[in-house]
């Protein structure tokens, strides 16, 4: 009995440390072919069980430090992030487990300030909090972050670099369309690829007249014909009523 659960072991492990746990989660992986499946196998055991003294006998830090954080985000255990090598890896199990929990505090505990914003970001975006948006340290991340949630391009005023500007005005127009959403935009570029945006989701060919780039015009008129033809469809599915209009995404 002694050797054929050795064998299982081993299947298992393929190059990581062997181990003297013997768990039925660590002996199923010996179906396994392959490294790459074996480790993942190991690591999916590992989250399953909440158990990183499986993550231990890993060689490879790539492979550790992935499996940490799925057993930091199936636990929400925070401090298992801190037993992640890579500072990136490290970042992203904050990161994931702000969202998890809805605590922007364990953004405060990312050191990169670029990560951190992205954090606050992503944690803002998820639970639909434009005070979270507080937090982020760049101005134009900030502001484009509050103007989404709240769905207001007038937010985007407030972004002093005129690219970022132009994104945030773009970003807005994508989710909500109107007549005037590009109107502020100053680049040839971000205008062209906004007003591209209008055509398709208000389904008017007409905004692709003002684009400026050819290539784009004509790629802005094949979008909004096919959105028009998806419009007519969807429309009849729903009968002749007028009410009924979907913007195709």
């Amino acid at each position: 009995m002694f050797l054929v659960a050795v064998v299982f072991l081993s299947g298992c492990l393929g190059g990581a440390n062997e181990t003297s746990s013997t768990t039925t989660s660590t002996i199923l992986c010996a179906w396994a072919t392959g490294d790459i499946q074996r480790r993942q196998c190991i690591v999916e055991a590992a989250a399953d069980r909440n158990d990183t003294s499986l993550c231990e006998s890993f060689n490879e830090s790539i492979w550790r430090d992935t499996c940490l954080r799925k057993v930091a985000e199936n636990s929400k255990d925070i401090t298992l992030c801190d037993g992640i090598a890579s500072a990136e890896a490290q970042s992203e199990c904050l990161k994931s487990l702000a969202v998890e929990t809805d605590d922007k505090d364990v953004c405060l505990l990312v050191n990169d300030t670029a990560q951190r914003d992205t954090c606050y970001y992503s944690l803002a975006m998820q639970t639909n909090k434009p005070s979270t948006c507080n937090n982020i340290e760049s101005e134009a991340s900030k502001y484009r972050c509050i103007a989404i949630i709240k769905k207001d391009a007038h937010v985007c005023d407030n972004i002093t670099e005129a690219n970022a500007r132009d994104w945030c005005y773009m970003m807005i127009a994508s989710i909500k369309p109107e007549k005037t959403s590009c109107s502020e935009i100053t680049g040839d570029n971000a205008r062209d690829a906004c007003l591209s945006i209008l055509a398709q989701r208000l389904v008017d060919a007409r905004f692709c007249s003002q684009v400026k780039n050819e290539t784009t015009k004509t790629a802005c008129q094949d979008n909004a014909a096919k959105a028009a033809s998806r419009l007519k469809d969807m429309q009849g599915n729903f009968g002749p009523n007028e009410s009924i209009r979907i913007q195709p995404q």
